[in-house]
């Protein structure tokens, strides 16, 4: 099997991947499920493609916060039908897979996260 890389992302020792058919691949620190895997490992040597089911195919970007907090390491997902996931800890909750915050966002919403839009309008 050959995966082929559209994007990566990368933010406290994790790393974020995603493939040219939006498929999430995820590794490094997992410190507080930031990795959204449901592993009870700190941190996870091994690329794992995110089996979740609403995520497989569906993947368009990752989103950090900007904190620099140990007890705060949330990590934001946006699905291609614009729909925002959450995993890792928001300082008084732990999400160790991705949750979904049933929260669908427009393209003009979405432009304000941290990627990147081109003149023909795609995104990377």
């Amino acid at each position: 099997m050959s995966v082929k890389i559209k994007r990566v992302f990368t933010n406290n020792n994790s790393v974020y991947i995603i493939d040219d058919e939006n498929n999430l691949y995820v590794s490094g620190n997992n410190k507080n499920g930031r990795l959204g895997i449901n592993s009870p490992l700190d941190f996870v040597k091994k690329i794992t493609k995110v089996e979740d089911e609403s995520l497989v195919n569906n993947v368009k970007s990752i989103i950090f916060d900007d904190k620099v907090d140990i007890n705060y390491s949330l990590v934001r997902l946006i699905t291609c039908d614009n729909k925002l996931y959450i995993a890792g800890s928001s300082g008084d909750k732990e999400y160790k897979t991705w949750i979904s915050s049933d929260t669908v966002y427009t393209k003009e919403q979405t432009s304000r996260f941290l990627y990147f839009q081109f003149d023909d309008e795609s995104q990377y």
